[in-house]
């Protein structure tokens, strides 16, 4: 997987309303959207062999966050949470997004990444 960091002003502008991870969330679905902006973030070089689809999207038709397909869920954020990448954190989605990540995350066993491995990740949009 290729990964480069993107500093390019952007805001999220779309929600996968239909996938799982978001069911029941929402009273209803909204078209557009102009949530908080996010001021950098990473491109993933999407693959079509993986199993993963993005669930919520940037304006520049990117995604934000992407789920994986398979039972065990994992989640990849393409952004940071600190000020100087955007202000997603103080918007009520991020929220949402930590709730329900905590929900699919107590259904399943303890999984960990060591970040100072080298790791190939594989992800594609659906």
């Amino acid at each position: 997987m290729v990964i480069k960091e993107i500093a390019q002003t952007t805001r999220i502008n779309k929600v996968n309303y239909k996938d799982v991870f978001f069911k029941g969330v929402f009273d209803k679905e909204k078209d557009q959207l102009s949530l908080l902006k996010v001021t950098k973030f990473y491109l993933v070089n999407e693959n079509s062999s993986a199993n993963a689809i993005g669930i919520v999207h940037l304006q520049n038709g990117k995604s934000l966050l992407y789920r994986t397909l398979k039972n065990q869920q994992a989640f990849l954020f393409t952004s940071v949470l600190q000020p100087e990448y955007g202000s997603f954190v103080s918007d009520i989605l991020y929220t949402t997004i930590v709730l329900r990540m905590v929900n699919y995350r107590s259904t399943i066993p303890h999984f960990h990444l060591p970040l100072d491995l080298p790791t190939i990740i594989q992800f594609t949009k659906k």
